[in-house]
């Protein structure tokens, strides 16, 4: 009797386990627009003109905007948070113009693989082990820096991605007239609850603009740690050697699974961070772990979508689009160049046999290319 009854429990247990974390993850994905439109109210609270020239005294030289978006981001181990953070100002007219925030998008994009990086310090004590992690964990950043020196020249002198995510905007824009000041004619039932709920807090903050961002910071910073959470263990669980066997059998699925994953977990830091630990160990051979890196690329976009809704205006959205366009391109360039592909790997390979023969070049790597570099960098452009 008990072996027939003991199946029943668990898996009872195991649907409602499901079913809470979906309401679970409604519940942050509600909190996280909150917290985007709290933050644009404590913004406007220091008033319009006082955040505006904040902005442009550090975004008016794209290669300052790219080193702050790089820095941002391994400060707070986090692209989503930097990505989600500019499209809610971009959202409420805080920059000067779109094109003045998209390198800010472009180096949030360098500044996540620091969190991949940092896991692999975890096997430090093995050499061989150690050469393997740094490899898996650097290929991401060598990915990531090869596509800026590409595009962002290319940006900076066109406005390329502007101009097409405007385009994108305006074919698939509904009739409802939107303008980038924030002003809208239409009707959106998450936008309206978020204001509201967003006005209440900022209400309890007794209306003050720092009180009001601290709060929304601590509430973007968690919604974003705990949705990673538990999309992690609803997608992944503990069934781990089986999602090693499914996700980097074929070239093209391992990049669906890179990119499904991402998009679900909302974070790119943690689904690649997850490969590190199966090159180190010999599980995965690191090419093999390359189009799950590119399908994660064009996944971690989805969180700044998703934050457009908050302020669901132009501007938003094409910043938003702005991010997908951007990784989009950089998988197709590799996609279409057969030598690029080689590349990442080439360069990841060899970082790793030089901390073969001395691991401090890891620690060196770390602190020169996420801190160090883009500080005085920042620093000598203002």
């Amino acid at each position: 009797m008990e072996n027939i009854t003991k199946p029943t429990i668990s898996n009872n247990s195991y649907k409602e386990s499901i079913v809470f974390k979906i309401f679970s993850v409604v519940g942050i994905l509600f909190s996280f627009l909150v917290a985007l439109k709290l933050m644009s109210i404590g913004f406007e609270s220091f008033g319009e003109n006082a955040a505006k020239n904040l902005i442009r005294n550090y975004t008016t030289n794209p290669l300052t905007g790219l080193f702050i978006g790089l820095f941002a981001t391994a400060i707070t181990q986090s692209s989503s948070l930097t990505t989600s953070i500019v499209v809610g100002l971009v959202g409420t007219g805080q920059f000067p113009n779109i094109e003045t925030a998209i390198p800010i998008i472009i180096g949030a994009n360098i500044g996540t693989s620091v969190t991949s990086t940092l896991v692999s310090m975890g096997h430090i004590s093995n050499k061989r082990e150690f050469r393997k992690a740094i490899s898996a964990a650097t290929l991401h950043d060598f990915f990531n820096l090869i596509v800026t020196l590409v595009i962002f020249p290319i940006q900076v002198y066109t406005n390329f991605l502007g101009e097409s995510a405007a385009l994108i905007y305006d074919i698939f824009s509904s009739d409802s007239p939107t303008d980038l000041s924030g002003k809208s004619s239409g009707f959106s039932p998450i936008s309206g609850s978020v204001k509201y709920v967003a006005k209440l807090i900022h209400a309890i903050c007794m209306e003050k603009g720092i009180i009001s961002l601290l709060v929304s910071f601590t509430l973007l910073f968690l919604s974003l740690r705990y949705l990673s959470k538990i999309l992690k263990s609803i997608f992944i669980g503990g069934n781990q050697k089986k999602f090693e066997e499914r996700v980097f059998g074929n070239p093209f699925k391992s990049m669906l699974w890179g990119l499904g994953l991402t998009a679900a977990v909302q974070s790119s830091s943690v689904t690649t961070s997850l490969t590190v630990p199966l090159v180190a160990n010999g599980v995965i051979r690191l090419k093999k772990i390359f189009p799950f890196i590119l399908g994660a690329n064009i996944g971690t976009t989805f969180t700044a979508l998703i934050a457009s809704l908050s302020t669901p205006t132009e501007a938003a959205v094409t910043i938003a689009l702005c991010h997908l366009l951007y990784n989009v391109l950089g998988v197709i360039l590799f996609m279409l160049i057969p030598y690029l592909q080689k590349l990442p790997v080439y360069l990841a390979s060899g970082l790793g046999q030089m901390t073969l023969k001395r691991r401090w070049y890891g620690f060196a790597y770390i602190i020169g290319v996420f801190f160090i570099l883009p500080v005085v960098l920042i620093a000598l452009s203002q």
